[in-house]
């Protein structure tokens, strides 16, 4: 039986890197039940997957996937080793992983794959610890489960095949330089995010669907995410590789474009993050200092490079996420030539009333607020593609804050920070 003869509820799966959750939606896009629960990590740099799989499969049974499509999601940069029985050999890794030194790798690239080089890269773990990976099955988190719940050997969508490094974007296979060659089989079969399974759907990878679930299919619009790292990312054709950007495959000729940073080298705890989501915003904004010194920064060349200033407190990280966050969405609309017509805001910061402030006064772009469920959203809007029934209205709000002498300040920044923009263009490392 054919997709588009099902019409069947839409049961949507995003398995994060801390916990996972499911919804079923009708097909007019209303969400029937929901469901989630937390993993309890251990380790900053890897996943359980069985610890995974046993909370996924709980969430999905109280949504009753099966009498449903499922359409799910995961974490993309994930790497994990399955033997020849298809069971886990040690923890699934993550974009945290550290295990791979860039300086000693980064003149290893593969024109073509659509990423800039990053130790989170799965590339660069196989390229750092070979003989650690040799005569296993690689596949991603997404991969393992789907494998597990449908009892296949499931094939891998290329966009989260793309944000591994080794998949050739235009031909839409996996590539690999010649000292790994021999890993060439132990790689899934990789195929579109709406390719039916059987019950299920290929999937996609959480950036992308955080993309679709707060912007959709949208031309002109940015999606912006600012959790554990900072992401902006807008969808067009094809286009030759500009420096630290990527491009990953959706579907037909459409691309997923983006950039992204890690904070500009500053850190929140869960604790912080917390308290930012309970303060109100003024109670915050209210009492900080002036806006962080130039002159104190180790690199001022690119805006992406980490960025060290005097002002640690929590009001100084906040506006250096802020500005960074606004400065990637300008240089990605430039380097695109569009002229967004709205940046969609989502990720745990999006619940800081402080920031949404903040972003909403120094934001040259009409700002919205994405449902905090963009993931889940953006599975289901994928089910929709697949189903030939694209049309749908996002749950969304409009930020409507007066904008103050902030914009004149990021002006400033922004001009002093990009003074040397264009120069050593080839050391521009974001992590994606």
């Amino acid at each position: 039986m054919f997709l588009a003869d099902m019409h069947p509820d839409i049961v949507a799966l995003d398995a994060g890197s801390s916990g996972c959750r499911a919804a079923r939606f009708s097909s007019s896009g209303q969400i029937i039940c929901s469901s989630e629960e937390i993993y309890g990590r251990e380790t900053d740099e890897s996943l359980d997957p069985q610890q995974v799989l046993q909370a996924v499969e709980s969430v999905l049974a109280r949504c009753d996937w099966r009498s449903g499509l499922l359409s799910p999601g995961s974490i993309m940069h994930s790497l994990l080793r399955l033997d020849g029985k298809g069971k886990p050999h040690g923890g699934c890794t993550l974009w945290s992983d550290r295990s791979a030194r860039l300086n000693d790798l980064e003149h290893i690239w593969l024109p073509g794959n659509g990423c800039p080089p990053g130790a989170h890269i799965p590339l660069y773990r196989l390229l750092a610890r070979p003989e650690s990976y040799r005569g296993y099955r690689l596949v991603s988190l997404k991969n393992y489960i789907l494998s597990e719940l449908l009892g296949i050997s499931a094939p891998e969508d290329w966009t989260t095949a793309a944000a591994s490094g080794c998949l050739d974007i235009g031909s839409r296979r996996w590539k690999l330089p010649d000292q790994l060659q021999d890993f060439l089989p132990f790689f899934p079969e990789v195929v579109s995010p709406l390719t039916d399974l059987g019950g299920s759907l290929a999937g996609s990878s959480d950036g992308a669907l955080a993309h679709l679930g707060s912007c959709g299919s949208q031309r002109k619009a940015i999606s912006l995410t600012m959790g554990t790292t900072t992401a902006v990312r807008l969808i067009a054709g094809r286009s030759e590789p500009q420096s630290g950007q990527f491009q990953y495959p959706l579907w037909g000729e459409d691309f997923l474009h983006g950039m992204a940073s890690n904070h500009a080298g500053y850190r929140l705890s869960s604790e912080e993050i917390k308290s930012l989501q309970v303060l109100p915003a003024q109670a915050l904004l209210e009492r900080r200092g002036s806006f962080f010194d130039l002159s104190t920064f180790e690199d001022r060349a690119r805006y992406v490079r980490p960025l060290k200033a005097k002002d640690e407190t929590l009001s100084g990280k906040l506006e250096a996420m802020a500005f960074l966050a606004v400065a990637l969405c300008e240089e990605l609309a430039r380097s695109r030539a569009i002229q967004p017509e709205r940046i969609v805001l989502s990720g745990s910061l999006a619940l800081a009333p402080a920031i949404v402030e903040l972003m909403a006064r120094i934001t040259p772009f009409p700002l919205f607020l994405a449902d905090r469920r963009a993931g889940l959203y953006g599975s289901f809007f994928l089910a929709r593609l697949a189903l030939k029934e694209e049309s749908f209205l996002f749950p969304e709000q409009r930020v409507q804050v007066v904008r103050t002498m902030e914009i004149n300040r990021f002006e400033t920044w922004k001009r002093e920070a990009f003074l040397s923009m264009n120069a050593e263009e080839e050391h521009c490392r974001p992590k994606v």
